[in-house]
């Protein structure tokens, strides 16, 4: 009987290790196993260019509105893929690192272009397939949208990406990414479809001729500095969507005030040094600054500089010295 005992003990033993490594293999399969399933692949140019190339085009466009300078990104885009040479999990993987390296490089050419005090020419949105032509100037008007609405609404409609995937490509979070979603959608005009349809291509951003009727226009009051630098004089009244866009002018320079009833994007993100003094945030590179955000309970404000850098003082003076439109 003690003999017998001491030889069932190590049988059920091993019957009840076989059963575990059973279920353990089909709960968490073998790390060879997975490396066998998840291949990494390396991506070729040509290939890219053939398969992504309408896609880096588009997203290329939605910042820089030029198609020339779009074209541009696209070939820097794939010259970055052939240097740095990355390894990839899935075509879905390689698109989004081409977007991600494509949004950057745009946004380079923006700050470029804001130090040279140069400004886009709109053209018409490009890539677009024959079925979606008839809706061309929905795109455009997409693209006279802030930047930063553009950029989530152009990769979820566009490109098919999720708040989640387009959080990722973004480097932001997802409730940010869904409200900018949201508010995007607000402020572009809801198209109403009849039996047989006719669409005209309305005025979406609206310029006037005087502070006054800039003004009226509003939802909410609008207050703008009353202390610019000197020979600055102003010159446009512009409502972009619900937002308040007022500009001076001296010589080729330009000074953008933007104010809006609720939260704004970064305007300053893309530049590489940052301050902030008395709440206003500055930004701009080692020249000097170029734009200052700041906000309050129910508003959020920003200038920028167009064509030079400012000192702080010039900056912090028009941010203290708001005051209402009568």
């Amino acid at each position: 009987m003690t003999g017998c005992g001491r030889v069932a003990l190590p049988q059920a033993a091993a019957d009840l290790l076989r059963r575990t490594q059973a279920l353990l293999l089909a709960l968490f399969p073998a790390a060879d196993q997975k490396a066998e399933e998840q291949v990494l692949f390396h991506s070729d140019p040509e290939q890219a260019l053939r398969h992504y190339g309408n896609a880096i085009l588009r997203t290329a466009y939605t910042y820089l509105r030029n198609r020339s300078d779009a074209e541009d990104v696209v070939q820097d885009t794939l010259v970055q893929l052939l240097v740095a040479d990355p390894e990839f999990e899935s075509p879905a993987h390689e698109k989004a690192w081409l977007l991600r390296v494509a949004i950057n490089l745009s946004k380079n050419k923006l700050r470029q272009a804001q130090r040279r005090g140069c400004q886009s020419i709109d053209e018409s949105f490009p890539g677009l397939a024959p079925e979606e032509e008839d809706l061309s100037f929905v795109w455009e008007a997409v693209s006279d949208l802030p930047e930063h609405y553009r950029e989530v609404i152009h990769l979820f409609y566009q490109e098919e990406y999720s708040t989640a995937q387009i959080a990722q490509i973004l480097n932001k979070k997802e409730s940010t990414v869904r409200s900018l979603l949201h508010r995007g959608r607000e402020l572009l005009p809801r198209l109403h479809q009849t039996e047989n349809p006719v669409v005209e291509k309305p005025s979406y951003v609206v310029e006037y001729d005087t502070l006054e009727e800039l003004t009226a226009s509003l939802t909410f009051p609008l207050q703008i500095p009353s202390v610019v630098p000197e020979g600055y004089t102003r010159s446009n009244y512009v409502n972009q969507f619900g937002m308040a866009q007022v500009i001076w002018t001296c010589g080729e320079k330009q000074l953008k005030y933007y104010m809006l009833d609720g939260p704004m994007n970064d305007t300053g993100s893309s530049y590489p040094l940052h301050k902030t003094v008395d709440g206003i945030r500055l930004s701009g590179s080692e020249e000097g600054w170029l734009v200052a955000e700041w906000s309050d309970e129910t508003c959020s404000y920003a200038l920028v500089s167009l064509g030079t850098v400012l000192p702080e003082e010039d900056f912090l003076n028009a941010a203290h010295s708001l005051e209402a439109v009568k």
